[in-house]
């Protein structure tokens, strides 16, 4: 196994066993990157600058053709959209592990937002305060929600009803 040198003897007090430690850092201490990087990409997240609370603050904020202009729908289609997807079960509502959930009606927005406007997953993620890999899943999670929802929607004509 790589050994590690330059690394206070306490770093890995938390995360390893005492044999473990020993193992990894031992006598000679010798310095292997691949591993220092990997165990400290595990443990350190990048912080990126983004727009904060975009759709919390500046979205309630827009009236009517401004809203229309951004999402391509009125605000009541808007609302009436996540009231039919919202309850769907592509669209989480919890999450298991790692960061806080996203809302609904956020994941629902970033969707429309995407479909509506030409930006790239990156601006979108800018604009909304999530990682780009979010912004993907909730296109996804609302693409799939309304396929479940197309019958209930979509009339089709029948032809004469003479």
């Amino acid at each position: 196994m790589a050994k590690i040198r330059n690394i206070p003897p306490n770093f890995f007090a938390d995360f390893l066993s005492a044999e473990e430690e020993e193992a990894l850092l031992g006598e000679s201490r010798e310095e292997d990157d691949f591993i220092f990087i990997s165990t400290t990409s595990i443990f350190c997240r990048r912080t990126l600058a983004r727009i904060s609370e975009f759709f919390e603050e500046t979205v309630p904020l827009y009236h009517g053709d401004v809203f229309r202009s951004h999402f391509r729908m009125t605000l009541s289609t808007f609302e009436t959209l996540c009231q039919l997807l919202a309850p769907s079960e592509h669209i989480p509502k919890g999450n298991a592990f790692g960061r806080r959930p996203i809302d609904p009606q956020k994941q629902i927005a970033v969707a429309v937002w995407a479909l509506a406007n030409q930006e790239s997953c990156r601006q979108i993620s800018d604009r909304f305060n999530i990682t780009m890999s979010s912004v993907s899943r909730c296109i996804r999670r609302v693409a799939n929600a309304l396929v479940d929802l197309r019958g209930d929607l979509i009339q089709w004509p029948r032809g004469n009803p003479s």
